[in-house]
C-alpha cells in the first residue's frame, strides 16, 4: 500500500478504512513520524501535499560522547544489578567507560549499539570468569581500561 496516501486520508478525514471495510478514527490521534532523514532529504523524500499537513519538524541533534557515556552507565548498572544475585561487584574505571562509549561511536549505530559493546566487552568475559570459577560468588570484578583494550578481571 502507498503509505503517503494512507498518510494523507488519515490527515485530511481524520479516519482511514482498510481492506476489509472497517474504519478507524483518527480524529483525536496524534500523529507522530520519525525518519533518519535531514530536513532537506524529508522534504525530497515526501510528496508536497503531505508535506503541506505537516505542523512542524523537529531535527534531533546526534548523542555525543557525555550522553553515551550515560548510556553505558545505564547499561552497566543493570549488569551490576544482575551480579548481585551471586553477590558479585562490578567496577568499572572511568577510563573503561569512556573506551565503550568511543566503541559504541565508532560504530555508526550510537545508542543502538552500546547494550551490545557492554555485552561483548564485559558480559561475556565475566561470564566466563564465572564458569571457570576465576571469579566467584561474593567476589569482585575491576573493569580497566589496559593500553588500547579493556581489562576484565577478578578482584
Amino acid at each position: 500500500p502507498d503509505v503517503a496516501a494512507i498518510l494523507l486520508q488519515i490527515l485530511d478525514d481524520g479516519r482511514v478504512t482498510d481492506s476489509k471495510g472497517r474504519t478507524i478514527d483518527f480524529r483525536n490521534a496524534l500523529i507522530i513520524l520519525t525518519t533518519n532523514l535531514d530536513d532537506d532529504e524529508v522534504r525530497i523524500a515526501l510528496r508536497r501535499e503531505l508535506l503541506d499537513r505537516i505542523d512542524d519538524i523537529i531535527p534531533f541533534a546526534e548523542l555525543g560522547e557525555k550522553q553515551i557515556e550515560a548510556i553505558v552507565e545505564i547499561h552497566v548498572n543493570m549488569l551490576a544489578q544482575r551480579l548481585t544475585t551471586r553477590n558479585v561487584r562490578l567496577d568499572l574505571s572511568p577510563d573503561a567507560k569512556l573506551y565503550l562509549a568511543r566503541v559504541s561511536m565508532a560504530s555508526g549505530s550510537g545508542a543502538r549499539y552500546v547494550a551490545r559493546t557492554v555485552s561483548h566487552y564485559i558480559s561475556t568475559p565475566l561470564s566466563t570468569a564465572l564458569l571457570r570459577g576465576e571469579l566467584r560468588d561474593g567476589g569482585a570484578a575491576n573493569v580497566t581500561l589496559d593500553g588500547d583494550a579493556l581489562r576484565v578481571a577478578a578482584a
